[in-house]
């Protein structure tokens, strides 16, 4: 996603949490003719705000049009999405979800992890990221890009081989996301870093839940902390069984969290019982942000990399 696209998203959003669904339409039309290459996501907006103002062959002709252009869509996600529910019992609609199941099987066949990498390496620090759920590494990235921080560090972005829709990507079976973000990890180390390095595991929702994981549990991955984004902390037991057993990986780590998020009061937890087992672990809390990324988050990843040194008793 660009820059711009992310901003927009971000805006249509906003009005779907205020239900305008007509403004909201208005804006994913403009999406559209601004962003053609955006068209998986721009088709299903309008789709789905077309059934909720009641104009179930308009919302049908949208998803069928994108998918003469090759588009898909995970066949859970038409089937959950209530915004459609107006059209779930027509005969057209059950064809849609069958021709995505197909075009789904056939993807997952031929996919393989990815790793996507910017930056420069002129910092000992390297962050190696992980995209959260249904997207993929290079438009996971936008939300990284900064000037600044592209002249000093470098930046990894794992892709999971985990197909979830047209050009969009999970880790929901972890076993599988474990293999690719073990592979991504040595192959960003090996090709792209020196000896000297030092990886920072990040992440955002699912990709931030898992870096976290990983961070304090995986020894075959070395890194010095973990920065994640509204990471996706739905219970807290497995992270109270894992501390509890004494395996864990002492590595400080930073959390960038929306109060408006519904995994918020389980990120501040975590949080806390980190710190109750002698983990450093920092958290800043957006007042007004949901699951989505600070607009000033550049700045917030630069203190996030400085508390990470700082805890490891280095200067930034």
């Amino acid at each position: 996603m660009s820059k711009k696209f992310i901003d927009l998203h971000r805006e249509f959003l906003q009005l779907l949490e205020q239900k305008e669904w007509k403004k909201a339409l208005i804006l994913s039309e403009k999406a559209e003719v601004l962003y053609r290459e955006k068209i998986y996501y721009t088709s299903f907006w309008k789709s789905c705000l077309l059934a909720q103002l009641n104009q179930p062959t308009e919302a049908l002709t949208q998803l069928k049009l994108a998918m003469e252009q090759g588009v898909w869509w995970n066949p859970e996600t038409l089937l959950t999405e209530e915004m459609l529910s107006s059209i779930k019992d027509k005969e057209e609609f059950q064809k849609i979800v069958q021709i995505c199941k197909q075009r789904w099987q056939e993807q997952q066949k031929r996919s393989l992890p990815q790793l996507y990498v910017i930056g420069n390496n002129k910092d000992k620090t390297a962050i190696l990221s992980l995209h959260w759920r249904k997207d993929n590494a290079r438009d996971f990235a936008e939300y990284w890009k900064n000037e600044e921080l592209l002249k000093q560090y470098m930046f990894g972005f794992a892709q999971s081989s985990q197909v979830r829709g047209y050009e969009t990507f999970c880790w929901d079976d972890k076993e599988t996301a474990i293999k690719d973000i073990e592979h991504l990890y040595h192959l960003f180390q090996n090709n792209y870093l020196t000896k000297e390095n030092e990886i920072i595991l990040a992440g955002a929702s699912q990709g931030g839940k898992l870096a976290i994981e990983l961070a304090l549990s995986h020894p075959a991955m070395k890194v010095k902390g973990f920065i994640v984004v509204v990471p996706a902390i739905k219970d807290l037991g497995e992270f109270e069984q894992l501390l509890a057993s004494k395996t864990v990986q002492n590595v400080p780590g930073y959390m960038i969290a929306g109060r408006k998020d519904r995994f918020y009061d389980h990120t501040e937890k975590l949080c806390r019982l980190l710190k109750d087992y002698g983990i450093h672990c920092g958290l800043y809390v957006d007042e007004h942000e949901g699951h989505m990324f600070p607009k000033h988050f550049p700045k917030l990843l630069a203190e996030a990399i400085h508390f990470i040194d700082q805890s490891n008793g280095k200067d930034a």
